[in-house]
């Protein structure tokens, strides 16, 4: 059994994402935590996947979570917590303004069959249905392997997976909002999927959309992004 879990406030992504998600037959479950100061009504009645939590972790990232700012650490903790009483074996942190595309339930597969309890994926940011971001600097090296902005999103629920503060004190007390870049307790079973499972869409859409990078290297890949990601970015055109 495989649950999706998010920490969101922003109601216009996440209904997107979670309507591709939970299209997919091998995502079981769906934890939603909506941590917005305004409440809202859940949106996905109808949907058996969703299991949705209303708990507010304060706001904002220009205050210290102390202070009153959003503590990121402990919201995404509890969205774990929960997570894990579906009874799911594994469970993939998806943000708002995401999705993992279909063929993501190989590499799972892929790292059971292996032993492995985490999953490490390419992150590629979309600027366009078929142009993705290729930046050189985002690219670090497991092995004889270079990967694209990769990240631990994808853990087995049996493993300690909880979220702590940043110990590089230098980097992150730089930040007024030191839940800001939490880390992961580590494992010694790391799984390393190379290719396009991890999809941003956040420059897809006008709310969000950044300025194409001057100097910045672009990479054509095609059927990636979803029908229903493309019918609302052209509609938005």
């Amino acid at each position: 059994m495989i649950c999706v879990w998010y920490i969101s406030n922003e109601l216009e992504h996440l209904t997107r994402s979670v309507q591709q998600m939970s299209s997919y037959n091998w995502v079981d479950k769906i934890v939603i935590v909506w941590t917005g100061k305004d409440k809202v009504l859940m949106p996905f009645n109808g949907n058996s996947k969703v299991y949705w939590y209303d708990e507010y972790f304060g706001d904002g990232f220009d205050t210290s979570f102390k202070e009153g700012g959003f503590n990121e650490i402990d919201a995404r903790n509890f969205a774990i917590g929960k997570a894990k009483e579906t009874g799911a074996d594994w469970l993939i942190q998806c943000d708002s303004d995401e999705f993992f595309t279909d063929s993501t339930i190989n590499i799972i597969r892929q790292a059971q069959s292996q032993g492995k309890d985490r999953i490490w994926v390419e992150c590629w940011h979309a600027f366009a249905p078929n142009i993705f971001l290729d930046d050189p600097l985002a690219y670090t090296r497991f092995g004889d392997t270079k990967y694209h902005d990769v990240h631990p999103r994808i853990n087995k629920a049996s493993i300690d997976s909880s979220f702590y503060k940043n110990p590089n004190e230098e980097f992150i007390n730089s930040f007024k909002n030191q839940s800001l870049h939490c880390v992961q307790v580590g494992t010694q079973h790391n799984h390393y999927a190379k290719g396009t499972y991890h999809i941003h869409t956040h420059d897809l859409f006008p709310s969000k959309r950044r300025k194409l990078f001057p100097g910045a290297e672009y990479r054509i890949i095609e059927n990636v992004m979803p029908d229903l990601y493309i019918k609302d970015f052209l509609a938005q055109q």
